[in-house]
């Protein structure tokens, strides 16, 4: 019977941080995604920023890629960055504040639900 050969480790070549550009301290808990043009569905990766607003993905094809960020209270960050093989690519990307107003809060709940049946006649 023969053996299989052991996995090779996950190879970490896209990292780096979510930060402000008027507070340049780390953001964490926001949704970087990243997804290979024309495939939203079928290559997008997401990882959710930690404390320090560090992410990080793991083996990503060599390539173009698009990098979204939804950061609450911030304006949708967008970019490309290029993959290339046996290199990691660092990255920092500086989120704009959707309003500097010091009386201005977010509030986020789940969405409202509703339920929808038809019947025939």
């Amino acid at each position: 019977m023969p053996v299989e050969a052991p996995k090779p480790p996950p190879v970490e070549n896209f990292r780096r941080r979510v930060a402000g550009t008027r507070n340049p301290h780390a953001h964490g808990g926001i949704l970087v995604t990243v997804y290979r043009n024309g495939e939203e569905s079928r290559s997008a990766s997401k990882h959710i920023t930690d404390a320090k607003g560090q992410f990080h993905f793991f083996d990503l094809q060599p390539g173009t890629w698009k990098v979204f960020i939804d950061a609450p209270s911030y304006y949708p960050f967008r970019t490309t960055e290029e993959i290339v093989p046996g290199e990691a690519t660092h990255a920092t990307y500086y989120v704009e504040r959707g309003s500097y107003n010091p009386f201005d809060k977010v509030v986020t709940a789940e969405r409202e639900r509703k339920e929808v049946s038809r019947n025939g006649h």
